[in-house]
Parts: C-alpha cells; sequence; structure tokens
C-alpha cells in the first residue's frame, strides 16, 4: 500500500517549495537600486495598535476618504458579519494591518504579499500590465494590483475587490 499524505503536509509542503522558489528568484533579480528592497518578514503597519485603520487614521488627525457608498457602508457595519469569523479572506488592506505576519517577496516586474492569515496572497504587478478588462465581472478578496515606483514610493492601484471584503476591522 502506497503512502498518501495528508492534505496538510502536501499543502505546508507546496508552500516551503513556493517559499523557497520565491527567494531564490528573489535574490536572482533584485529591485533597481533606487528602490528599497521590501523582500522578508513583516509584522502589521506602525503605530501600534492599527488593527482599525480607521480608529487609526483619526487619531493621527487623518481623514477617511470614503466614496459615498463607502462611508454609508462604514455607518452600518455589523460585526456577527465579519469575513474572518466565517474563515474568508481579509482584505488587501486588513491583511496588512492584521495580527498576523507576512512575507513580502520583491522581483523587479513583480512583488508577492504572502500572509499567515488564511494562506492567501496578493501580487502587484510592475511590468505595465493594464488591469483585466472583465475584472469587474471576477472580483476577488484581494482585488487585482498593478504598481509602479515614483522614487522610492511604490503607488499601487487595486480594483476588482469583491463586495464581501473588508478593508478594515
Amino acid at each position: 500500500m502506497r503512502y498518501q499524505p495528508s492534505r496538510t503536509i502536501r499543502a505546508v509542503s507546496a508552500f516551503l517549495l513556493a517559499s523557497g522558489l520565491a527567494a531564490t528568484l528573489a535574490a536572482q533579480s533584485k529591485p533597481a537600486a533606487t528602490q528599497p528592497d521590501l523582500t522578508g518578514l513583516w509584522d502589521g503597519a506602525p503605530g501600534g495598535n492599527t488593527r482599525d485603520l480607521a480608529r487609526y487614521m483619526k487619531s493621527q488627525n487623518q481623514t477617511i476618504p470614503f466614496t459615498p457608498a463607502g462611508a454609508d457602508r462604514y455607518k452600518k457595519v455589523d460585526m456577527a458579519k465579519n469575513p474572518n469569523g466565517y474563515c474568508l479572506p481579509p482584505g488587501p488592506s486588513r491583511a496588512l494591518t492584521g495580527p498576523s505576519p507576512f512575507m513580502i517577496v520583491q522581483h523587479k516586474d513583480v512583488i508577492s504579499f504572502n500572509f499567515e492569515n488564511h494562506g492567501v496572497y496578493r501580487v502587484i504587478y510592475l511590468d505595465g500590465r493594464p488591469h483585466p478588462a472583465d475584472i469587474a465581472d471576477y472580483p476577488q478578496f484581494m482585488g487585482h494590483s498593478t504598481g509602479k515606483w515614483q522614487g522610492d514610493t511604490l503607488v499601487v492601484d487595486t480594483v476588482g475587490i469583491n463586495d464581501r471584503t473588508w478593508l478594515d476591522s
């Protein structure tokens, strides 16, 4: 009888293999010297308790740039419907400010955010490609992201985030 590894072992093995491959690729193709190298293990956003990004921005006297629809949705948040409570992935900003660490692997044409929380990832394409024309037909928890460097600042444009995603706690 042939040994059949469990799904967990296969998933962990696949993740370790992908992580090793990503680290090797990152080492072979470093970003330009003018751009910061974000590669490494990260643990949430700066500023102490930033899990509630809206509260953090208010504490820094920053205005939250809501659209009218976003402001209305924010007022009607029902914590009983928190997607994480249903084992659904966090959104792109929530994954960065949450309590779980994540790894960034940077290549000259792409940056990958690999999140421990729910084992999800986010890819930011830096090669000048446009967003898919049909992204609105297939929205995702992390959306679709393209980016470009402006000096040492990474500017990211994300579209196609599904309506089950929370961007904040």
